[in-house]
């Protein structure tokens, strides 16, 4: 299975939902913790990354309350929804119910008929509680791999320039590229837009290859994560090692294959 970047800091890659009128977060030792002492004190923590139908999500962490927690208040879960948090349909859940550390651990595999573009793994206390709580988490780790154990793979299609305009081959399979675009100021640069979301979380292997149609060499370049995007490039058959053809008016191919 492939780790995702889940830090023991509980900072980097989490987005908190607190009001610290009423509740707190704490980080010692990679040990998260969260209390509150009166009502109106939900706070959580949730980290997202993209899905895809038939992908297995495995979740492993330790955790404990203490003091006067109520039972089934402290949780995590697996939620699958839309960036815009709408279409949301939780998958599953435990409860922190123990006041020593003990080990959870769950997996579960995305329906093949989800339509939801993200899984959003939350930890905390959900819901308002009138009594006082006390949660410490650590030791969280989230690993996803396919139903085949094998590489995932987001997207893929021969990308294809004819008199400098831009598409993806009709007549080779393909799916997972959203639209293919010449970079504007930049006619060496054709942008490849994807249809499922990259994030830092869960950054992907871009492999570009030149079809037997042309001879120039294509590269890929560092993923734009916040657009969504990939650039591709062909190389000239000059010297030179910024000599990158100019598409505008260019014929040129490349197969194209992004993969976690």
């Amino acid at each position: 299975m492939k780790k995702l970047n889940v830090n023991n800091d509980w900072v980097s890659n989490w987005i908190d939902s607190v009001n610290t009128s009423y509740s707190q977060f704490s980080v010692n030792n990679g040990i998260f913790n969260i209390s509150g002492s009166t009502s109106n004190s939900a706070a959580y923590k949730s980290f997202w990354f993209p899905i895809l139908p038939g992908m297995i999500i495995k979740v492993k962490f330790k955790a404990r309350i203490s003091g006067s927690t109520p039972l089934n208040t402290a949780k995590c879960s697996i939620d699958l929804l839309n960036a815009d948090q709408s279409n949301k349909k939780t998958i599953t859940g435990v409860n922190v119910n123990s006041k020593q550390w003990q080990q959870y651990e769950y997996k579960i595999i995305v329906p093949l008929n989800a339509d939801q573009p993200f899984a959003r793994i939350t930890v905390g206390i959900y819901t308002s509680t009138i009594a006082s709580f006390n949660v410490d988490y650590q030791d969280m780790s989230i690993e996803v791999e396919n139903d085949f154990g094998s590489s995932i793979i987001l997207a893929k299609g021969l990308l294809r320039i004819q008199n400098g305009l831009p598409d993806v081959h009709p007549s080779y399979p393909s799916f997972g590229i959203k639209s293919v675009s010449l970079k504007s100021g930049d006619n060496t640069s054709l942008l490849v837009t994807l249809s499922t979301p990259m994030l830092n979380t869960f950054r992907p292997l871009i492999f570009v290859s030149p079809s037997p149609e042309t001879y120039y060499t294509p590269s890929a370049g560092t993923p734009d994560i916040s657009m969504n995007t990939i650039t591709v490039k062909w190389k000239g058959q000059s010297s030179g090692t910024n000599n990158y053809l100019d598409l505008s008016t260019a014929n040129v191919y490349a197969f194209l294959k992004v993969e976690l």
